[in-house]
């Protein structure tokens, strides 16, 4: 067993704060903590430490040292937790008590931020009433409301015309596949029609969209390249967020049906022969880590990326003929702008910005008290909005805190 670093961690169970050793041991990474009332942990981070370790080892070139004051690229508002599904496997513990933000509180707090993603979260967001007035408000305040969202009300094209009138930017769409039988394992109901009819309407209107999966091991793996070629063949949606089951909130499944970001990426690798790798995926964070640098923007190690172009045969990687070369001076106009708000004028980026023949990408599991890792809030992508109205800067200390309110009502009823 290889010592990799010393590091500060929670235990999974009470929360509270330990210590913890990441490990090499048979060409796999652990993570090794112990807590005195709950136990030994021993929690898997990779099961190739060579590509864990390149990882890492590029996040540290750059320099990635964030802290806690950075401007962060958005913030998830918590509109409700009431919502229209029950999902087992919700994160956020959804219809449970909670406070809703009143119009003022939303005001008062987003009004503090500039060309900030405010992320319409829930529960199901849609379930507010007010929620075109609430996006007019964030628009009019200088920010970019970004809807997520099961997709279920914007099914009816009058209230997604309504959403986007009031100045709607982007939408997230939780999209676990085509099979309903995904969805009736995972959501409680056959939801297949309902997500079509959805992306209809998102296609219709031009609103830019992001695919939000949520992949179970040994359930619905299957589905990630017919999602991609999906994805390709439709020029609103802009990414594809490849996420694994992750186990907190209700914790509906066992820890062990947890994908690893990298696993994620074995599996297409085998879906596509080979066009997408560990291997490609690793030469783009270099550049992206380049980019990432360039536009002051933070970013942990544990969630990948990858670009696809669209073509007439659906899609190129970067290493295929004519990925840089057509429609170049185009492509590389758009991509400059982009790059320039980000750097010159603080706009967070949307998938909306990006030019309309390329889509992300995205590989990863979220932050559990599993897998955390103290240094990592310092570099989150974001931070939330709480129906309180507080402000956490970090979407990991968000996710623990949830998780140590769940401790505690539990144990209230025990």
């Amino acid at each position: 067993m290889k010592l990799l670093r010393r590091i500060k961690s929670v235990c999974p169970t009470c929360i509270k704060d330990i210590s913890a050793h990441v490990v090499e041991y048979n060409g796999k990474v652990y993570m090794l903590k112990e807590c005195d009332e709950h136990g030994k942990f021993k929690v898997l981070l990779s099961r190739d430490v060579s590509y864990y370790r390149k990882l890492h080892d590029l996040f540290n070139k750059f320099g990635f040292i964030g802290d806690e004051s950075y401007k962060r690229n958005y913030y998830n508002l918590y509109l409700t937790l009431k919502c229209n599904l029950n999902c087992t496997i919700c994160l956020t513990n959804a219809n449970s008590e909670s406070e809703e933000p009143s119009l003022e509180l939303i005001k008062k707090i987003v009004g503090r931020m500039k060309k900030t993603k405010i992320g319409l979260w829930g529960g199901e967001p849609t379930l507010r009433n007010d929620l075109p007035e609430i996006i007019r408000i964030i628009r009019k305040l200088d920010n970019i409301p970004v809807l997520y969202t099961n997709g279920i009300k914007i099914a009816d094209y009058n209230y997604l015309k309504t959403l986007k009138k009031s100045g709607l930017d982007v939408v997230h769409l939780q999209f676990d596949g085509f099979d309903d039988e995904i969805y009736k394992k995972l959501r409680g109901r056959g939801l297949i029609d309902i997500k079509l009819k959805s992306l209809d309407n998102l296609r219709r209107l031009k609103i830019p969209t992001v695919l939000e999966t949520t992949f179970v091991k040994d359930l619905n793996e299957n589905e990630m390249k017919s999602i991609v070629d999906f994805a390709a063949m439709n020029k609103f949606i802009t990414a594809v967020l490849f996420r694994s089951y992750s186990h907190q909130g209700k914790k509906g499944l066992a820890q062990n049906k947890q994908l690893l970001g990298e696993e994620l990426i074995d599996t297409l690798d085998k879906q596509t022969g080979g066009r997408i790798t560990k291997k490609k995926v690793l030469k783009f964070q270099k550049w992206l880590y380049r980019i990432y640098n360039l536009t002051s923007t933070r970013r942990c190690f544990y969630n990948q990326y990858f670009v696809l172009k669209r073509t007439k045969k659906r899609w190129k990687t970067f290493d295929d003929p004519g990925f840089f070369t057509s429609g170049l001076i185009n492509t590389s106009m758009k991509w400059f702008k982009l790059l320039f708000e980000r750097r010159f004028l603080q706009k967070s980026f949307t998938s909306s910005s990006m030019p309309d023949d390329f889509f992300i990408l995205g590989f990863g599991c979220i932050c559990n008290a599993y897998d955390y890792e103290e240094s990592s809030k310092k570099v989150c992508i974001g931070g939330e909005i709480l129906p309180d109205g507080r402000i956490i800067n970090s979407l990991v200390e968000s996710n623990l805190l949830r998780e140590k309110e769940l401790f505690k009502i539990s144990n209230r009823v025990l």
